[in-house]
């Protein structure tokens, strides 16, 4: 079987590929997950914005793990996120 017969009998946008900040819906209760996810959002230069390592070390003194990389992937487009639309 070719490379491209293997590829094309994978399916697209696999949900377990979610983006890591996205999957944080499944540690965090909805309000904080709103929050959080607003935070990671607000526009650079935005007063507001806390640094992907504040937002980092905040949620792992809740006990969630999540990688400085996830946030700026996130916060760039680079995730799955952009990709699948969510």
């Amino acid at each position: 079987m070719s490379l491209r017969d293997r590829m094309e009998q994978q399916p697209a946008n696999i949900p377990s590929h979610r983006c890591p900040v996205a999957r944080l819906d499944e540690q965090l209760d909805a309000e904080d997950f709103a929050y959080i996810l607003a935070q990671i959002d607000l526009p650079a230069g935005d007063p507001n914005r806390r640094s992907a390592g504040i937002i980092v070390r905040v949620l792992a003194e809740e006990g969630v793990q999540l990688r400085v990389a996830a946030v700026y992937n996130h916060r760039s487009g680079m995730c799955s996120c952009r990709k699948v639309g969510q």
